[in-house]
């Protein structure tokens, strides 16, 4: 498959994520900054790159579509960091993790990713936090290998991308101020202008066919409907009430596939697509609730399984 950069329109839209996301100021950097580590794996030809930080039982950060490891809302991050070890991977292609040009790059790929990842961490059992694509991430990853995911935190996703795609097709059509303006709910950047200054500068250009095999393999993933009453780790499904890339009655969906097992659904006022820079403190405290009562005792970070 040949893709024609800047000109096709979804070369278009990837390139309006990449300027919103580039011209976004940086958030203030914390007093106290937690122990940080950052590695490279190789993953079936894939060098996956990730960074560690914080303290206490793992969890797994998935990002959504075009973003980096770096992208996350830094107070989110730090909040979560002061009561779990974090580890911040990039998807095949992006920020450090390379790939051959001709390398696959699909949802259930993604997936393996993480999961070698973790296999080459000796890490038996963690939570799992996936952001929109990340969230269809941690879905594969957690029905293909519910031996590495005890919990799984789902923000702003869906279990298809029916929806989603068509969403995308008409962000192709607005301009950058309209775009910055529908990822917060109406008139909340002007009455809290800090929040787009909590938007992390992107640190390099992104390979603009990666973000076009992104969105082709989101159009093309069979989704988890028919498959999410198999899990049996407990999930969150976090969602904001005026997010209209992923709506609620995506998240409501997914609660009803998941047929009445441990999952929870909170709707959070406000929220849109990026509550993130929002609400950075109120969801970091939403995940930590639920991932104390999930129980989740994985592997510590460095110490291979028996």
């Amino acid at each position: 498959m040949s893709y024609r950069l800047y000109q096709s329109p979804l070369a278009r839209l990837a390139l309006v994520f990449v300027l919103l996301l580039g011209l976004a100021g940086c958030a203030a950097k914390p007093a106290v900054q937690p122990q940080v580590v950052s590695g490279t794996v190789q993953v079936d030809g894939v060098a996956v790159d990730y960074t560690v930080m914080g303290l206490g039982e793992p969890l797994l950060m998935l990002t959504g579509y075009a973003m980096t490891r770096d992208m996350w809302d830094q107070e989110f991050i730090d909040t979560l960091a002061s009561k779990h070890r974090l580890i911040l991977m990039d998807n095949r292609g992006m920020g450090q993790s390379r790939l051959d040009p001709g390398a696959e790059v699909s949802i259930a790929g993604m997936a393996r990713d993480a999961a070698g990842l973790l296999d080459a961490m000796g890490i038996s059992g963690t939570g799992v936090l996936g952001w929109s694509m990340g969230g269809m991430v941690a879905q594969e990853l957690a029905l293909a290998r519910q031996d590495l995911v005890c919990s799984l935190v789902l923000v702003a996703s869906a279990s298809d991308s029916a929806a989603l795609i068509p969403v995308l097709d008409e962000m192709n059509t607005m301009s950058l101020d309209q775009i910055r303006e529908t990822m917060f709910p109406t008139g909340w950047v002007s009455a809290h202008p800090e929040t787009s200054g909590r938007v992390r500068r992107r640190i390099a250009p992104p390979d603009m066919s990666v973000l076009a095999r992104q969105y082709q393999a989101m159009r093309t993933w069979p989704g988890t409907s028919s498959r999410l009453m198999k899990l049996r780790a407990p999930v969150l499904l976090l969602v904001g009430k005026k997010d209209w890339v992923c709506p609620p009655e995506l998240s409501q969906n997914m609660l009803e596939f998941l047929q009445g097992g441990q999952a929870t659904l909170e709707v959070v006022d406000h929220g849109s697509h990026w509550m993130m820079h929002q609400f950075p403190e109120e969801l970091a405290a939403r995940v930590d609730a639920f991932l104390a009562g999930s129980r989740c005792a994985g592997t510590p970070l460095g110490k291979k399984r028996p």
